[in-house]
């Protein structure tokens, strides 16, 4: 690994600081697996990038938090821990996803630094991708990839994640990653864990923040992320499959939610009685199904 260009974080908030600097905000996403220290890379980089930086304030859990900062900031620093509430582009909320395009384009220069931490950076909304300055990759504890992008005058996609899948699949079956073959790869980056105080600091952010979307405050008028879910859940829009990846990317068990909405729905006098979750989550279509509908779609009516 030594003969490629190798970071400190000192050394990439730098250039994120210059580049804000210029008049320019400055978008980057952490991803990997559960676990790999997205949130540890996220706060070490806000520790150097802002001098009074306050993780009660400056750390984000949900949509609604992230547009008000939006507007609100100048010359500042947001972090999105859990980008699940905020920019998955087959999200639940998809009047807000389009306000948070919108936003970030609005915004755009207010010299703010974004950080959003993920669990698959694909997954991301493509318009919000192409705002995306800046890619760090957590392959594992202490070790990510930073990746930027290109500026193709007739590709669409600066991260080229066609062709990079394709790299990808080329090292897989050998076991041996070969970041470096990635067009967009830019180096590596090491470091190291938080230290004890910050550490306790990030556990109770993190504790109360998440409290908060699961126990909405109920005189605020705008409904929270759990009553927009049960919303779903009522109108049957929501599948298993989409309920556990919800609750999986947000750390919350998934017994949890299920024991709430089924709470909610009975506490609900426009639900029949007896009825449960699982009587409103929406069954997921089989390919064979999906085949068919198809197939429906484009037989011809023959009726005169």
């Amino acid at each position: 690994m030594s003969k490629f260009i190798k970071w400190t974080l000192t050394e990439l908030c730098e250039l994120i600081k210059e580049t804000t600097a210029n008049k320019f905000d400055f978008i980057i996403f952490i991803d990997g697996r559960r676990g790999t220290g997205k949130s540890t890379l996220a706060y070490k980089l806000a520790l150097r990038i802002k001098k009074n930086f306050n993780p009660w304030k400056d750390i984000l859990f949900s949509r609604e938090e992230v547009l008000k900062q939006l507007t609100l900031k100048k010359n500042d620093l947001i972090i999105a821990d859990e980008m699940i509430n905020v920019s998955y582009r087959r999200d639940f909320y998809l009047e807000d996803q389009k306000n948070l395009i919108k936003y970030f384009n609005m915004y755009r220069d207010s010299c703010n630094v974004f950080i959003g931490c993920v669990p698959t950076f694909v997954n991301i909304d493509k318009d919000l991708l192409k705002m995306v300055k800046m890619r760090i990759t957590v392959v594992r504890r202490g070790l990510a990839v930073v990746q930027i992008p290109n500026n193709p005058m007739y590709n669409p996609d600066p991260w080229d994640i066609e062709k990079n899948k394709k790299i990808e699949m080329s090292w897989m079956n050998m076991n041996k990653p070969r970041y470096s073959k990635l067009t967009t790869f830019a180096g590596y980056l090491e470091f190291g864990d938080l230290k004890p105080t910050s550490r306790k600091i990030y556990e109770a952010v993190k504790q109360e923040k998440r409290a908060r979307l699961l126990e909405p405050d109920k005189a605020n008028d705008e409904k929270e992320p759990f009553d927009r879910l049960y919303d779903l859940v009522k109108a049957k829009l929501v599948t298993k499959e989409e309920l556990q990846k919800y609750t999986n990317i947000m750390g919350i068990s998934y017994n949890v939610i299920v024991t709430k909405l089924n709470a909610k729905l009975k506490e609900d006098k426009d639900i029949p009685e007896g009825l449960s979750l699982k009587d409103y989550l929406k069954k997921k279509k089989t390919d064979k199904e999906l085949q068919e509908e198809i197939l429906m779609r484009k037989k011809p009516n023959f009726q005169v």
